[in-house]
Protein backbone atom coordinates (compact mmCIF):
# COMPACT_ATOMS: atom_id res chain seq x y z
CA UNK A 1 0.00 0.00 0.00
CA UNK A 2 2.98 2.46 0.93
CA UNK A 3 3.74 1.72 -2.88
CA UNK A 4 0.60 2.38 -4.27
CA UNK A 5 0.36 5.74 -2.10
CA UNK A 6 3.86 6.95 -3.53
CA UNK A 7 2.91 6.46 -7.12
CA UNK A 8 -0.33 8.20 -6.48
CA UNK A 9 1.42 11.00 -4.88
CA UNK A 10 3.69 11.21 -8.07
CA UNK A 11 0.97 11.23 -10.44
CA UNK A 12 -0.96 14.18 -8.22
CA UNK A 13 2.79 15.79 -8.65
CA UNK A 14 2.72 15.15 -12.39
CA UNK A 15 -0.43 16.58 -12.51
CA UNK A 16 0.21 19.55 -10.30
CA UNK A 17 2.95 20.30 -12.98
CA UNK A 18 1.38 19.38 -15.84
CA UNK A 19 -1.15 22.47 -14.85
CA UNK A 20 1.68 24.57 -14.18
CA UNK A 21 3.07 24.30 -17.50
CA UNK A 22 -0.81 24.45 -19.34
CA UNK A 23 -1.31 28.01 -16.98
CA UNK A 24 2.14 29.28 -18.38
CA UNK A 25 1.34 28.61 -21.94
CA UNK A 26 -1.31 31.17 -21.24
CA UNK A 27 0.56 33.18 -18.91
CA UNK A 28 2.82 33.76 -21.87
CA UNK A 29 -0.19 36.19 -23.06
CA UNK A 30 -0.24 39.29 -21.09
CA UNK A 31 -3.91 39.35 -19.50
CA UNK A 32 -5.55 42.62 -21.51
CA UNK A 33 -4.15 40.85 -24.88
CA UNK A 34 -6.44 39.02 -27.80
CA UNK A 35 -3.66 38.21 -29.78
CA UNK A 36 0.23 38.48 -29.16
CA UNK A 37 2.17 38.56 -32.43
CA UNK A 38 5.70 37.51 -32.96
CA UNK A 39 9.00 37.82 -35.36
CA UNK A 40 12.26 35.42 -35.07
CA UNK A 41 15.47 35.14 -37.13
CA UNK A 42 16.69 32.33 -38.04
CA UNK A 43 20.17 32.96 -36.41
CA UNK A 44 21.59 35.13 -33.68
CA UNK A 45 24.52 36.57 -35.48
CA UNK A 46 25.05 37.32 -39.15
CA UNK A 47 27.81 38.99 -41.38
CA UNK A 48 27.30 41.43 -43.65
CA UNK A 49 25.57 40.10 -46.75
CA UNK A 50 24.02 37.18 -45.00
CA UNK A 51 20.12 36.68 -45.36
CA UNK A 52 17.90 36.77 -42.51
CA UNK A 53 14.56 34.39 -42.77
CA UNK A 54 12.07 35.96 -40.32
CA UNK A 55 9.27 33.83 -38.68
CA UNK A 56 6.16 35.06 -37.54
CA UNK A 57 3.90 33.27 -34.85
CA UNK A 58 0.67 34.02 -33.16
CA UNK A 59 -1.28 33.45 -30.22
CA UNK A 60 -4.58 33.74 -28.93
CA UNK A 61 -6.19 34.53 -25.23
CA UNK A 62 -9.31 32.24 -24.99
CA UNK A 63 -11.29 35.08 -26.08
CA UNK A 64 -10.51 34.21 -29.81
CA UNK A 65 -8.96 30.85 -30.15
CA UNK A 66 -8.03 31.01 -33.53
CA UNK A 67 -5.84 32.68 -35.51
CA UNK A 68 -5.08 33.54 -39.82
CA UNK A 69 -2.01 34.58 -41.28
CA UNK A 70 -3.92 37.40 -43.48
CA UNK A 71 -3.39 41.23 -43.07
CA UNK A 72 -0.74 43.45 -42.96
CA UNK A 73 2.72 42.89 -41.42
CA UNK A 74 4.98 46.05 -41.69
CA UNK A 75 8.60 45.79 -39.80
CA UNK A 76 10.69 49.44 -38.97
CA UNK A 77 14.47 48.65 -39.36
CA UNK A 78 17.26 50.17 -39.72
CA UNK A 79 18.32 50.81 -43.51
CA UNK A 80 21.95 50.95 -42.51
CA UNK A 81 22.49 47.77 -41.62
CA UNK A 82 19.01 45.67 -43.28
CA UNK A 83 17.24 45.75 -46.35
CA UNK A 84 14.45 44.04 -48.18
CA UNK A 85 15.31 40.76 -49.86
CA UNK A 86 14.51 42.46 -53.14
CA UNK A 87 12.92 45.11 -54.38
CA UNK A 88 9.91 43.44 -56.69
CA UNK A 89 6.48 44.09 -55.06
CA UNK A 90 6.00 39.95 -55.78
CA UNK A 91 6.09 38.50 -52.21
CA UNK A 92 7.21 35.30 -53.88
CA UNK A 93 10.84 36.63 -54.47
CA UNK A 94 10.97 37.85 -50.71
CA UNK A 95 10.90 34.27 -50.08
CA UNK A 96 7.88 33.98 -48.70
CA UNK A 97 6.56 30.69 -47.32
CA UNK A 98 3.10 29.74 -45.54
CA UNK A 99 3.60 27.50 -42.64
CA UNK A 100 2.12 24.38 -43.29
CA UNK A 101 -1.16 25.27 -41.66
CA UNK A 102 -2.03 28.06 -43.54
CA UNK A 103 -0.34 26.87 -47.12
CA UNK A 104 -3.89 24.61 -47.93
CA UNK A 105 -5.87 27.94 -47.58
CA UNK A 106 -3.00 30.19 -49.46
CA UNK A 107 -4.01 31.28 -52.78
CA UNK A 108 -0.44 31.36 -54.70
CA UNK A 109 -1.42 34.05 -57.55
CA UNK A 110 0.19 37.28 -57.78
CA UNK A 111 -3.08 39.13 -56.80
CA UNK A 112 -3.12 37.26 -53.33
CA UNK A 113 0.85 38.05 -52.15
CA UNK A 114 2.42 41.48 -52.18
CA UNK A 115 5.25 43.63 -51.14
CA UNK A 116 3.08 47.32 -50.66
CA UNK A 117 5.78 50.27 -50.98
CA UNK A 118 2.92 52.76 -51.84
CA UNK A 119 0.83 51.28 -48.87
CA UNK A 120 3.54 51.58 -46.05
CA UNK A 121 5.53 54.21 -47.15
CA UNK A 122 8.46 52.52 -47.99
CA UNK A 123 11.77 55.20 -48.21
CA UNK A 124 10.54 57.32 -45.59
CA UNK A 125 11.51 57.25 -42.21
CA UNK A 126 9.36 56.83 -39.21
CA UNK A 127 9.89 58.09 -36.12
CA UNK A 128 13.14 56.42 -34.26
CA UNK A 129 14.17 57.16 -37.49
CA UNK A 130 14.56 53.63 -39.02
CA UNK A 131 12.75 52.52 -42.50
CA UNK A 132 9.50 50.56 -43.23
CA UNK A 133 8.77 47.21 -44.64
CA UNK A 134 5.10 45.95 -45.34
CA UNK A 135 3.37 42.27 -46.65
CA UNK A 136 0.28 42.06 -46.99
CA UNK A 137 -1.11 38.85 -47.08
CA UNK A 138 -4.87 37.53 -48.60
CA UNK A 139 -5.95 33.88 -47.77
CA UNK A 140 -8.22 32.41 -50.23
CA UNK A 141 -10.33 30.96 -47.55
CA UNK A 142 -11.75 31.44 -44.23
CA UNK A 143 -9.18 28.62 -42.36
CA UNK A 144 -7.78 29.53 -39.14
CA UNK A 145 -5.81 27.49 -36.81
CA UNK A 146 -6.46 27.04 -32.84
CA UNK A 147 -3.77 28.95 -30.59
CA UNK A 148 -4.63 29.27 -27.40
CA UNK A 149 -2.65 26.58 -25.50
CA UNK A 150 0.26 27.53 -28.07
CA UNK A 151 1.64 30.14 -30.74
CA UNK A 152 1.57 28.97 -34.23
CA UNK A 153 3.37 29.61 -37.10
CA UNK A 154 1.81 31.65 -40.22
CA UNK A 155 4.12 32.30 -42.63
CA UNK A 156 7.85 33.39 -43.25
CA UNK A 157 10.16 35.96 -44.99
CA UNK A 158 13.76 37.25 -45.95
CA UNK A 159 15.59 40.43 -45.38
CA UNK A 160 19.28 40.82 -46.03
CA UNK A 161 22.18 41.80 -43.83
CA UNK A 162 23.93 45.16 -46.08
CA UNK A 163 26.74 44.37 -47.59
CA UNK A 164 28.34 47.75 -45.72
CA UNK A 165 26.50 46.82 -42.01
CA UNK A 166 28.77 47.80 -39.39
CA UNK A 167 29.13 45.63 -36.31
CA UNK A 168 26.32 45.28 -33.65
CA UNK A 169 23.20 45.00 -32.22
CA UNK A 170 19.60 45.45 -35.09
CA UNK A 171 15.83 44.93 -33.97
CA UNK A 172 13.82 44.39 -36.84
CA UNK A 173 10.45 45.29 -35.01
CA UNK A 174 6.41 45.79 -35.45
CA UNK A 175 5.50 48.92 -36.37
CA UNK A 176 2.66 49.53 -33.78
CA UNK A 177 0.92 52.12 -35.59
CA UNK A 178 0.30 50.04 -38.35
CA UNK A 179 -1.82 47.84 -36.32
CA UNK A 180 -5.15 49.81 -36.34
CA UNK A 181 -6.94 48.08 -39.72
CA UNK A 182 -6.62 44.92 -42.23
CA UNK A 183 -4.01 43.30 -39.28
CA UNK A 184 -3.94 40.00 -38.42
CA UNK A 185 -7.48 38.15 -38.66
CA UNK A 186 -8.15 36.33 -35.46
CA UNK A 187 -11.95 35.01 -34.38
CA UNK A 188 -13.85 34.70 -31.53
CA UNK A 189 -15.85 31.93 -29.93
CA UNK A 190 -18.65 32.69 -32.03
CA UNK A 191 -16.06 32.76 -34.83
CA UNK A 192 -16.72 36.06 -35.98
CA UNK A 193 -13.75 37.81 -37.30
CA UNK A 194 -12.16 40.39 -35.55
CA UNK A 195 -8.86 42.57 -37.14
CA UNK A 196 -7.27 45.79 -35.72
CA UNK A 197 -9.12 48.07 -33.86
CA UNK A 198 -10.13 50.01 -36.40
CA UNK A 199 -12.52 47.43 -37.30
CA UNK A 200 -13.20 45.56 -34.21
CA UNK A 201 -15.22 46.02 -30.53
CA UNK A 202 -12.98 44.71 -28.26
CA UNK A 203 -14.66 46.52 -25.26
CA UNK A 204 -17.18 43.77 -26.00
CA UNK A 205 -14.68 41.30 -24.89
CA UNK A 206 -13.51 43.25 -22.29
CA UNK A 207 -10.25 44.39 -23.86
CA UNK A 208 -8.66 47.63 -24.69
CA UNK A 209 -8.12 49.05 -28.23
CA UNK A 210 -4.58 49.70 -27.02
CA UNK A 211 -3.81 46.52 -25.37
CA UNK A 212 -5.36 44.17 -27.71
CA UNK A 213 -2.08 43.16 -29.70
CA UNK A 214 0.88 42.30 -28.07
CA UNK A 215 4.22 42.10 -30.02
CA UNK A 216 7.36 40.58 -29.59
CA UNK A 217 10.24 41.85 -31.55
CA UNK A 218 13.50 40.25 -32.71
CA UNK A 219 17.17 41.70 -32.00
CA UNK A 220 20.14 40.27 -34.49
CA UNK A 221 23.95 41.23 -33.95
CA UNK A 222 25.75 41.61 -36.99
CA UNK A 223 29.71 40.73 -36.48
CA UNK A 224 32.65 41.60 -38.65
CA UNK A 225 32.63 41.11 -42.63
CA UNK A 226 33.98 37.23 -41.86
CA UNK A 227 37.11 35.49 -42.79
CA UNK A 228 39.14 36.07 -45.91
CA UNK A 229 40.61 33.12 -48.12
CA UNK A 230 42.87 34.69 -50.91
CA UNK A 231 45.22 33.46 -54.02
CA UNK A 232 49.01 33.13 -53.26
CA UNK A 233 50.09 31.43 -56.34
CA UNK A 234 49.05 28.78 -59.17
CA UNK A 235 50.81 26.35 -60.98
CA UNK A 236 50.27 24.55 -64.21
CA UNK A 237 52.15 20.67 -64.74
CA UNK A 238 52.34 19.58 -67.73
CA UNK A 239 54.00 15.96 -69.62
CA UNK A 240 55.81 16.64 -72.12
CA UNK A 241 54.85 14.49 -75.13
CA UNK A 242 57.33 14.73 -77.72
CA UNK A 243 57.59 18.08 -79.19
CA UNK A 244 54.37 19.17 -77.26
CA UNK A 245 53.13 18.36 -74.30
CA UNK A 246 50.19 15.68 -72.83
CA UNK A 247 46.07 15.88 -73.31
CA UNK A 248 46.53 15.70 -69.34
CA UNK A 249 47.91 18.13 -67.36
CA UNK A 250 47.33 20.10 -63.01
CA UNK A 251 46.63 22.49 -61.90
CA UNK A 252 47.97 23.58 -58.48
CA UNK A 253 46.52 26.23 -56.36
CA UNK A 254 47.96 27.58 -53.59
CA UNK A 255 45.79 29.72 -51.15
CA UNK A 256 45.77 32.05 -48.03
CA UNK A 257 44.15 32.63 -44.80
CA UNK A 258 45.89 35.81 -42.82
CA UNK A 259 46.85 35.02 -38.90
CA UNK A 260 44.48 37.88 -38.07
CA UNK A 261 41.49 36.28 -39.49
CA UNK A 262 42.55 32.74 -38.24
CA UNK A 263 42.69 33.98 -34.28
CA UNK A 264 39.14 35.98 -35.20
CA UNK A 265 37.27 33.32 -36.62
CA UNK A 266 38.65 29.56 -36.63
CA UNK A 267 39.14 29.53 -33.27
CA UNK A 268 38.77 25.74 -32.65
CA UNK A 269 40.15 24.57 -35.94
CA UNK A 270 41.46 20.84 -35.67
CA UNK A 271 39.10 20.06 -33.05
CA UNK A 272 37.67 17.30 -34.99
CA UNK A 273 34.30 17.68 -32.75
CA UNK A 274 34.13 21.50 -32.77
CA UNK A 275 30.32 22.38 -34.16
CA UNK A 276 31.65 26.07 -34.56
CA UNK A 277 34.34 28.37 -35.83
CA UNK A 278 35.88 24.96 -37.25
CA UNK A 279 37.00 24.37 -40.98
CA UNK A 280 36.30 21.40 -42.58
CA UNK A 281 37.71 21.44 -45.84
CA UNK A 282 39.47 23.59 -47.92
CA UNK A 283 40.51 23.84 -51.68
CA UNK A 284 39.56 25.12 -55.32
CA UNK A 285 36.95 24.61 -57.58
CA UNK A 286 37.87 24.65 -61.05
CA UNK A 287 35.60 25.72 -63.93
CA UNK A 288 35.66 24.78 -67.52
CA UNK A 289 32.50 25.75 -69.36
CA UNK A 290 31.84 28.95 -71.58
CA UNK A 291 29.30 30.70 -69.52
CA UNK A 292 30.79 32.37 -66.48
CA UNK A 293 31.81 30.96 -63.20
CA UNK A 294 28.79 30.90 -60.82
CA UNK A 295 29.40 31.04 -57.49
CA UNK A 296 26.26 29.63 -55.76
CA UNK A 297 26.59 26.48 -58.49
CA UNK A 298 30.16 26.26 -57.21
CA UNK A 299 29.10 26.46 -53.27
CA UNK A 300 26.75 23.70 -54.54
CA UNK A 301 29.61 21.68 -56.10
CA UNK A 302 31.65 21.85 -52.64
CA UNK A 303 28.74 20.45 -50.81
CA UNK A 304 28.42 17.35 -52.76
CA UNK A 305 26.17 18.27 -55.51
CA UNK A 306 27.66 17.68 -59.42
CA UNK A 307 27.72 20.04 -62.16
CA UNK A 308 28.49 20.45 -65.41
CA UNK A 309 31.91 21.92 -66.51
CA UNK A 310 32.74 22.56 -62.71
CA UNK A 311 35.21 19.87 -60.82
CA UNK A 312 36.52 20.90 -57.21
CA UNK A 313 39.38 19.47 -55.34
CA UNK A 314 38.94 19.52 -51.48
CA UNK A 315 41.79 18.75 -48.53
CA UNK A 316 41.23 18.92 -44.76
CA UNK A 317 45.99 20.05 -44.92
CA UNK A 318 46.49 23.41 -43.82
CA UNK A 319 50.09 24.55 -43.61
CA UNK A 320 51.00 27.21 -40.85
CA UNK A 321 54.56 27.50 -39.51
CA UNK A 322 53.78 29.34 -36.22
CA UNK A 323 50.96 30.95 -33.97
CA UNK A 324 52.06 34.22 -35.72
CA UNK A 325 52.10 33.05 -39.39
CA UNK A 326 49.75 33.03 -42.11
CA UNK A 327 47.93 29.53 -43.40
CA UNK A 328 48.56 28.17 -46.22
CA UNK A 329 46.86 25.24 -48.12
CA UNK A 330 47.28 23.78 -51.59
CA UNK A 331 44.91 21.84 -54.07
CA UNK A 332 45.60 19.86 -57.09
CA UNK A 333 42.97 19.30 -60.22
CA UNK A 334 43.70 16.70 -62.78
CA UNK A 335 42.31 18.32 -66.09
CA UNK A 336 42.42 17.29 -69.57
CA UNK A 337 42.94 20.34 -72.19
CA UNK A 338 40.61 18.22 -74.69
CA UNK A 339 37.49 18.60 -72.42
CA UNK A 340 38.56 22.59 -71.97
CA UNK A 341 37.21 24.30 -75.09
CA UNK A 342 38.64 27.72 -73.04
CA UNK A 343 40.53 28.60 -70.17
CA UNK A 344 40.13 27.37 -66.65
CA UNK A 345 38.29 29.37 -64.48
CA UNK A 346 38.83 29.01 -60.37
CA UNK A 347 37.90 29.99 -56.97
CA UNK A 348 39.83 28.97 -53.73
CA UNK A 349 37.74 28.41 -50.93
CA UNK A 350 37.11 27.47 -47.08
CA UNK A 351 33.99 25.61 -46.23
CA UNK A 352 33.66 26.29 -42.03
CA UNK A 353 31.20 26.38 -39.18
CA UNK A 354 30.38 29.75 -38.21
CA UNK A 355 30.27 31.37 -34.78
CA UNK A 356 26.56 30.02 -34.88
CA UNK A 357 27.33 26.31 -35.99
CA UNK A 358 25.67 27.53 -39.42
CA UNK A 359 27.77 26.04 -42.85
CA UNK A 360 29.51 28.68 -44.97
CA UNK A 361 31.39 28.37 -48.03
CA UNK A 362 33.37 31.61 -48.76
CA UNK A 363 35.80 32.07 -52.34
CA UNK A 364 38.59 34.35 -53.02
CA UNK A 365 37.41 38.28 -52.88
CA UNK A 366 35.29 40.37 -55.17
CA UNK A 367 38.11 41.45 -57.06
CA UNK A 368 37.97 38.15 -58.17
CA UNK A 369 34.00 37.80 -58.83
CA UNK A 370 34.48 35.97 -62.51
CA UNK A 371 37.20 33.52 -60.71
CA UNK A 372 40.91 33.61 -61.40
CA UNK A 373 41.33 32.39 -65.42
CA UNK A 374 44.43 30.31 -66.51
CA UNK A 375 45.55 30.93 -69.77
CA UNK A 376 46.37 27.37 -71.16
CA UNK A 377 48.35 28.43 -74.51
CA UNK A 378 50.34 30.88 -72.45
CA UNK A 379 51.46 28.04 -70.02
CA UNK A 380 51.96 25.59 -72.25
CA UNK A 381 54.51 27.80 -74.79
CA UNK A 382 55.97 29.03 -71.49
CA UNK A 383 56.86 25.29 -70.34
CA UNK A 384 57.68 24.03 -73.83
CA UNK A 385 59.92 27.10 -73.81
CA UNK A 386 61.68 26.70 -70.46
Amino acid sequence: MRNVKKALGIVMILAMLLNVVALAAYAAIPSDTVCEVTVEADKATYAPGDEITLTIYGQTSSSCPGIEMAGQYIFGYDSAAIEPYSDSVDLTQHGFTAAPAHAAAFDNSMSQIALHHELIGMGTTVSNGDMMIGYFIAEDSATYVPAVAERVQLFSVKMRVSATAAPGDYTIAFNRASWDDGNCYIQDELADGLYGAGFCTPADLGYSESTMFAFKDVTIHVGAAGPVVDKAAQQVKFTPDGAGVADDFKLRVKSVITDADWDAYFANTGVASASTDAIQSVGIVAYKGTTGFDGDVAKGVVNGTPAANYEAAQTTYIQKADDASDAYFGAIINLKHSTCDYDITYMGFVKYLDDSGAPQVIFYPASYVAGVSTNYDMAKNAFLGA
